[in-house]
């Protein structure tokens, strides 16, 4: 169920009951201060009106905060102002006439957002598709970014929410055109929700979850705006008859808020809009998922889900959650049934070190080795280090021409094994085009680096780089350690757009074993230190690049121990002994068999995790979240359908508090059609 569409089904359907015709007060009525209001003509307004011989020249928003003006379009008739049209007030006239803007505040009015809602009082004259208003970003029809408008029999409203053609509309029953009637006609899109609702006179008369795909719409201004007939040149689809009123909202409207306006515009203009059954609460309601799980005080849990069977699992929550000792429920992903989920319990246990002489184990997708111990991949001058070959692959060399940039080689540094000292400013670089091609078109990157190093500043362990120049934007894959923490930086694009993920705490004139994996196609990013996952994003890719392959396009540069800037620095002060690469996000089993390894190896503690999945369920049901007073008593009620009888879900709710909000939950029956809460007189 949409929570969008749920949320004004039961409010204007449960606590709207009955419809009245309001009338004017001593007091004129004033429009509610609300946020939102993008643009608002008001032909009562005459601050906001330049009329000439009773033609309209300029019709300006009466808003302060925006600086909106719509003028003639060039080639057509300019509308004329007539006075005292409807209840005493005046209206604009348009009769094959448009008014246009070219306003960036207008242009930019359904840039960048959720959703909108627009309320328009006209009148016209029947027969064909009557405009009041067209926003687009092209010329064609399909670019319309929303379009509302009054059709032979019927009213439709839509639009679309990204820069495609892909757009559509929603259109009332047939028959419920208002000819030669004055009316409040009313629209809302949910983009966020993929929603949309169409009102006349306050009573909704088409809805549909459908609309689109959920999500904002795309941060591009419209090229064209237009009151009163479509975006063409040359103009169609002309207003027939009056405008007394429009208004736009950048978002969606609550229910109370899309009242409020109703009522002010009913009041104002003698017209029908329905009265507030004020014993009946204001409501919202969601469709829920709670999954259920016991735990154990001291051990950690992660929720994995899996979008096909026998996909990659991928992390649900952002951090493991912590066991409290008793049952913990969270909200999974609104899709997927429970065999896409698993559960999985963490314990750790510390790494019993073993021999010093291990052998590296076979896992696929290993490109880049350097090994320290391995004599036969270092060419020495003396004892500095002129290349360091990859074990993995004798034509990947990495070199230093420039004697004064050249790391030194020692032999006993770390657990009698020797290690390259690279004292802050060597560094190595490689002009191989296997080395150059490492990150090209690869899901993930696995990285592991046995070092040490001194405190300050940012420090390279290694960067790949897609540009010739230092700049984050320009790194496929950059590790190291900054001041007080460990970071890592990639990108799978070419274009701008690289994010960091920082974990903690630093090693600074300690040994450690350093891990990372960027996972390019699902957008995450790891941190380990000896074992222990010290930092992680689930949205690692977020705001920059989309989940996928990096691009097919080699790196520019690739040096170890500085960053790739023309004149290098964030050298590396310190030891390197080990350093691997592979193409691909190892499993836990894999990147723990490596890290004992290193452990073995070097004398190093590292930290194992043991994972076994535990038993969950998943249930439905049903949130609704409402205020309440203290000394009142609430009661919910359901109905299938409208008109008949409300059926009560259960016993009374007692208030709690100040406007205080209750949540309650429930678990069946998920599927009735509309919901309301009232409040119980003694």
């Amino acid at each position: 169920m949409d929570p969008f569409r749920s949320f004004f089904r039961l409010f204007y359907f449960a606590a709207f009951l009955g419809g009245a015709s309001l009338a004017w007060s001593d007091d004129p009525p004033q429009l509610p201060e609300i946020d939102g209001l993008r643009l608002h003509l008001d032909a009562a307004d005459t601050s906001a009106l330049t009329v000439s011989d009773g033609q309209v020249e300029e019709w300006r928003d009466s808003t302060t905060a925006n600086d909106i003006t719509f003028s003639p379009l060039s080639g057509t008739n300019p509308p004329e102002l007539h006075a005292d049209v409807i209840n005493g007030l005046p209206a604009v006239h348009f009769s094959g006439s448009s008014l246009d803007t070219r306003s960036p505040d207008a242009l930019g009015i359904t840039n960048d957002i959720a959703g909108i809602t627009i309320f328009a009082v006209g009148w016209n004259r029947g027969g064909g598709a009557q405009t009041y208003t067209r926003i687009m970003q092209g010329t064609l029809p399909n670019h319309a970014r929303v379009f509302f408008y009054r059709a032979t029999n019927d009213h439709r409203f839509g639009g679309r929410r990204l820069d495609t053609d892909d757009f559509s509309n929603i259109t009332t029953p047939t028959n419920t055109r208002l000819n030669e009637e004055w009316g409040i006609d009313t629209g809302v899109i949910s983009y966020e929700h993929g929603s949309i609702l169409l009102f006349i006179n306050g009573e909704l008369l088409a809805d549909d979850g459908g609309f689109q795909d959920p999500g904002r719409t795309s941060p591009t201004d419209s090229t064209n705006f237009r009151i009163g007939s479509s975006a063409r040149d040359p103009i169609d689809q002309e207003w027939d008859g009056y405008i007394a009123e429009f208004l736009i909202y950048d978002r969606v409207l609550s229910p109370a808020e899309f009242s409020a306006v109703g009522s002010y515009l009913a009041e104002k203009y003698a017209l029908d809009w329905p009265e507030l059954d004020l014993e009946v609460i204001d409501l919202s309601l969601e469709q829920t998922r709670q999954m259920q799980f016991d735990t154990v005080e001291g051990r950690d849990y992660i929720v994995l889900h899996t979008e096909d069977e026998g996909a990659t699992w991928r992390r649900v929550t952002e951090d493991p959650i912590a066991g409290t000792g008793g049952p913990i429920a969270l909200t999974p992903p609104a899709s997927g049934s429970e065999a896409s989920f698993r559960v999985v319990e963490w314990q750790h246990e510390e790494h019993n070190i073993g021999s010093g002489d291990p052998e590296l184990p076979s896992v696929d997708g290993l490109r880049l080795h350097l090994d320290a111990s391995d004599g036969d991949t270092v060419v020495r001058d003396g004892v500095s280090v002129v290349e360091w070959r990859n074990a993995a692959d004798e034509e990947m060399v990495f070199f230093q021409d420039d004697s004064g940039h050249r790391p030194v080689y020692l032999d006993d540094i770390v657990n009698g094994r020797p290690a390259l000292i690279f004292d802050g400013n060597h560094y190595l670089r490689t002009d191989s085009p296997a080395a150059l091609g490492l990150t090209n078109d690869v899901e993930a990157l696995t990285f592991f680096g046995v070092g040490w190093n001194r405190g300050g500043g940012a420090q390279n362990f290694m960067r790949i780089s897609k540009g010739g120049d230092a700049s984050v934007t320009a790194a496929r894959a950059m590790f190291y350690r900054a001041t007080n923490d460990h970071r890592v930086i990639g990108g799978r694009l070419d274009e701008a757009g690289t994010q960091t993920i920082i974990g903690t705490p630093r090693l600074s004139q300690e040994w450690g074993i350093d891990g990372r994996v960027l996972d390019f196609a699902g957008g995450e990013g790891y941190l380990y230190i000896n074992g222990v996952e010290a930092g992680r994003s689930v949205n690692f890719l977020a705001g920059a690049d989309e989940p996928g392959h990096t691009s097919p396009t080699d790196a520019h540069r690739f040096h170890l121990g500085s960053n790739t800037a023309d004149s290098p620095g964030q050298f590396w002060d310190g030891d390197i002994a080990e350093m691997l690469l592979y193409d691909r996000a190892l499993s836990q089993e894999e990147r723990q068999a490596v890290g004992r390894y290193l452990s073995d190896r070097y004398g190093i503690p590292y930290s194992l995790t043991i994972e076994s999945d535990i038993d969950f369920v998943v249930e439905g049901g049903i949130s609704m979240e409402f205020s309440t007073e203290l000394g009142n008593r609430y009661q919910l009620e359901w109905t299938d359908e409208l008109g008949a009888p409300w059926v009560s879900w259960g016993g009374e709710i007692d208030g709690s508090g100040v406007n205080e909000s209750v949540f309650v939950s429930f678990d069946e029956e998920v599927d009735r059609a509309f919901f309301r809460v009232r409040r119980v007189d003694d």
